[in-house]
């Protein structure tokens, strides 16, 4: 990697993605060594110390909380009017700027926020949450139409996602291929806890099922790629479905077999957990994070993320007030029922 003094920008030397010659694609790769740094750090006490500069560096690129700094630019891929990222740098096509992945965005939020907690960032740790909570919300409206309120009927009749966004139009296509495995899949690329986001309430988890329901019908109810996370999406929204289709060599032979661990434990940790739900909630503290879930018996899970070394006392809420108190052990990723 290269850091340019000039553009007070990070990116690879090979320039793949084009993240030198229009520095493109900041968020979303950085995002995957940032997510992994964050993991690492809580199993290795040496590593923030040896290589946290370095992280801080990736993360400053596309993350950086101040203003007027001649460093690094205020959150460089992210536009406040657009409520979402941008992939290109420049913007330099004839519609503007485009983003396609929206879940490379949003898993870039995802990393600086663990990151933050991590290393006791607290202006990170706020900037990481309003940038994951904003983009969630515009990805739902452009490119999945949430509320059925921005796209033309003759798009929005045949399908259920725009795979690529851009300043002046909307594209059901991807810059890699027409089937529409990637066009909805790369929405939903990389896989992990956080795209369970999408189906925190009732209505979400309608508005899901039925996205999933019209890209199996384009596939004529054969997911044909990219089984991992088409299976994780499918475990978001029946868990007994996705169990039951599971195969290890499917995903091995596929174009991320690395994802199998990953995919194996989405699918049977929802199996056990049930579905989110945004009943309960977690107070937002500094260096513990959660996602909580609810089964058919009404039995509340909380998985949580402890990357502190101390043991935490973590509150949890619902409309009528405090639900429920628990000490969380220092280091530790568990699940602990609330009730």
């Amino acid at each position: 990697m290269y850091y340019n003094n000039a553009w007070g920008s990070v990116y690879y030397s090979n320039n793949d993605f084009g993240t030198a010659t229009g520095l493109s694609d900041h968020s979303f790769t950085h995002g995957y060594f940032i997510y992994a740094s964050s993991v690492l750090a809580m199993y290795d006490s040496t590593f923030i110390n040896d290589y946290g500069m370095m992280v801080d560096l990736l993360l400053d690129d596309y993350m950086f909380t101040e203003r007027e700094n001649p460093g690094f630019e205020y959150l460089r891929n992210f536009d406040p009017w657009a409520g979402h990222s941008w992939a290109h740098g420049f913007g330099t096509f004839a519609e503007g700027n485009n983003l396609e992945s929206t879940s490379e965005a949003l898993n870039s939020w995802n990393a600086g926020y663990l990151w933050a907690l991590a290393t006791g960032d607290e202006a990170r740790m706020e900037a990481a949450i309003y940038g994951f909570a904003t983009e969630l919300s515009a990805s739902k409206e452009y490119w999945f139409d949430w509320d059925e309120e921005n796209w033309d009927p003759a798009f929005g009749d045949y399908v259920d996602v725009a795979g690529m966004v851009w300043g002046g139009k909307h594209d059901y296509a991807t810059w890699f291929g027409a089937n529409p495995t990637f066009i909805y899949g790369i929405q939903w690329l990389p896989l992990g806890e956080y795209l369970t986001s999408y189906s925190l309430s009732e209505n979400d988890y309608d508005k899901l099922s039925s996205i999933f329901a019209t890209y199996l019908e384009a596939k004529g109810g054969v997911i044909d790629t990219w089984f991992s996370n088409m299976w994780s999406i499918q475990a978001i929204i029946d868990s007994d479905i996705a169990l039951s289709q599971f195969d290890a060599s499917k995903i091995l032979n596929d174009d991320y077999p690395a994802d199998l661990s990953q995919a194996y434990w989405m699918v049977n940790a929802l199996a056990s957990l049930g579905r989110r739900t945004n009943e309960v909630w977690m107070e937002i503290q500094m260096g513990v994070s959660s996602t909580i879930y609810e089964t058919d018996s009404g039995t509340v899970f909380a998985m949580i993320w402890n990357v502190s070394g101390e043991e935490k006392t973590v509150d949890f809420y619902n409309q009528l007030g405090l639900y429920i108190s628990i000490e969380v052990e220092g280091n530790s990723f568990t699940k602990i029922q609330l009730n």
